[in-house]
């Protein structure tokens, strides 16, 4: 079943759009109550995606505009071999139902390069998703532009595309706001010393370089960033992940200029460890966006709560801040739908550890697929692989040999009882066409309480990868949705009422 509806909706003092929108039936069931018994993945063995390669980032993204998840690898080099050999990168489409096919003949199948992460949204504004992949060994980095058809061009011409460094992840968002999508490149990861780049899109598939900002001048090794907006401006900001340097976050006060705010902890020491990116999320469903933070060599992790201002406290939440690792990669994803976000971290050389958010705390989950078995985890990430409206996991490696622990691994989530949930696709008109930077409420009652659940639509979710443009909001209990709200990069605002659970939703700004 489908159906289209125009609604209009009034609220003082805020710009409402016209609402499009339009639910597809895929007849689930609606769950009542929620299971309480753990949350359950299987490995998909026999999956092209399981490749033997050094994968740097994966990016789930829906490329040919079916409505389900394809995946791009970004593939880097063997590190066994000397001098470095690059590998190829790979794209792969999905069926539907979760089955994947890599599509040989595509560009973004044979470009060699020395990959680590990409980052894709539509640039341009014409209803075909981009992508740039950043590469590393001072190799130039490459911006395609998608043709529609399955064909993609690299735009060789663009500033962005012949700029090199050690570049090791990127993200699309609308910096100045003005509707089109802007890049951010994070140079030095690793080992190296080097200033991010920073390209604001003139339009026309043309980037002037910006310069003379606090994020470009600074040559620290950075891991990576994440741009949100944590102080509810309506202006994204930087979240910024140094190897060997506090982290912090670069505060956008619009025209270009960032105000700087050091990431602190009480114990001096635990900046001893060297860090990697962590990830971004609304952990304690309050309305603004917290931070988790991962360290290598067996540093521990840092949680940082929102107070909702932009400042932020560093707190100690049971195992997520005491149990030391070498994390490349960590998400925030609600894994059983109960509408708590639910934290994943992928370790080099150790296992991939699930904490249950339960409200108050976090379970160490240790009875999961991936729990007891060793990886050479470069990141992670999550995304609903089968159009069940569960998300799955894909845990990519990246180890210092060839062999077995090269394969990336997908974990498809098999929970037989989780909460409902609803699926929501936004595209923007006013805003950039990706809507990357928007913001998703859901109101619903569950047990006689009103509860409300965020999410956003973002290029980058941790180091080097990407999640779905779409998002699944848990929701319980709830046997139907009270409320929507969508904000808008432009200002603008579309409420919806009272809508059916388990659905997919479109929504046109």
């Amino acid at each position: 079943m489908k159906m289209k509806i125009c609604l209009g909706v009034l609220v003082a003092a805020i710009p409402i759009a016209l609402l499009a929108w339009s639910i597809t039936s895929i007849g689930k069931e609606v769950y009542n109550p929620l299971d309480q018994s753990s949350i359950k993945f299987d490995y998909l063995q026999h999956s092209p995606l399981n490749g033997k390669e050094s994968t740097g980032g994966i990016s789930l993204i829906d490329v040919d505009h079916d409505n389900d998840l394809d995946v791009y690898v970004s593939n880097g080099y063997d590190v066994s071999s000397s001098p470095p050999v690059p590998q190829k990168n790979r794209l792969y489409l999905n069926d539907g139902k979760g089955v994947f096919a890599l599509n040989e003949e595509s560009i973004l199948s044979n470009d060699v390069f020395f990959s680590s992460g990409s980052t894709w949204g539509d640039f341009n504004n014409d209803g075909l998703i981009d992508v740039f992949i950043a590469n590393q060994q001072s190799q130039n980095n490459a911006l395609f532009v998608n043709k529609g058809e399955g064909e993609f061009k690299m735009v060789a011409h663009s500033i962005v595309s012949n700029d090199a460094g050690y570049s090791y992840s990127a993200n699309w968002s609308d910096i100045d706001n003005d509707g089109d999508l802007d890049l951010y490149v994070a140079n030095g990861g690793i080992s190296n010393q080097e200033p991010d780049f920073l390209y604001r899109n003139d339009g026309n598939e043309k980037f002037s370089k910006v310069a003379n900002t606090p994020i470009t001048k600074d040559t620290a090794s950075t891991i990576g960033g994440l741009w949100r907006d944590f102080n509810g401006d309506n202006l994204p900001d930087l979240y910024a992940s140094y190897r060997l340097q506090k982290d912090r976050i670069y505060f956008n006060k619009g025209e270009w200029e960032f105000d700087v705010y050091m990431l602190e902890t009480p114990q001096a020491e635990r900046f001893s460890f060297p860090k990697s990116t962590g990830t971004v999320g609304d952990i304690d469903n309050d309305g603004d966006l917290d931070i988790y933070q991962t360290s290598l060599m067996g540093g521990a992790n840092f949680l940082y709560v929102n107070n909702g201002n932009g400042n932020f406290e560093f707190v100690e939440k049971d195992g997520l801040t005491s149990v030391g690792g070498h994390t490349y990669g960590t998400l925030m994803d609600d894994f059983d739908n109960d509408g708590d976000q639910d934290i994943a971290i992928a370790n080099w050389g150790s296992g991939v550890q699930l904490f249950k958010n339960k409200g108050a705390e976090f379970e160490l989950l240790v009875n999961t697929a991936f729990h007891n078995r060793i990886f050479f985890a470069s990141t992670i990430t999550s995304g609903d692989f089968n159009n069940d409206g569960k998300p799955d996991i894909i845990i990519p490696q990246w180890p210092n040999s060839r062999g077995d622990f090269e394969k990336n691994e997908v974990y498809i989530n098999t929970y037989e009882k989780p909460g409902n949930w609803i699926k929501i696709k936004l595209e923007g008109r006013e805003s950039n066409r990706s809507a990357i930077g928007a913001k998703i409420s859901a109101k619903c009652t569950e047990n006689g309480q009103l509860k409300t659940n965020s999410k956003g639509v973002y290029s980058q979710i941790t180091w080097r990868s990407q999640a779905d443009l779409v998002q699944i909001i848990g929701l319980g209990n709830c046997s139907q949705v009270d409320e929507i709200t969508v904000n808008w990069p432009s200002g603008k605002v579309t409420i919806m009422q009272d809508i059916t659970i388990n659905e997919f939703l479109e929504i046109k700004e």
